[in-house]
């Protein structure tokens, strides 16, 4: 009989998956904020404060996978929380 074994992920991964899951969560925050308000200068901070940084999150986790594949892992992780 055999085990199944669980994939292991590079640090910077686990670091994407993160990044994905709070950008995703702020970007829904941000649209249920706006879905609500009437005029775009009250919609306004609702954008600035979860959908662009929601965003970027996600952009984040893009680049955190992308250096995940093609480094060691120590080295992969350093470069992916540089910029935190």
């Amino acid at each position: 009989m055999r085990t199944a074994r669980l994939r292991t992920l590079h640090p910077a991964q686990w670091a994407g998956w993160a990044a994905l899951a709070a950008g995703a969560v702020l970007c829904v925050l941000g649209w249920y904020g706006v879905s609500g308000e009437r005029f775009a200068e009250r919609q306004l901070p609702y954008l600035a404060s979860c959908t662009v940084p929601g965003a970027a999150l996600i952009a984040r986790a893009r680049s955190c996978w992308r250096t995940a594949g093609t480094r060691s892992p120590p080295r992969a992780w350093r470069s992916c929380t540089a910029s935190w």
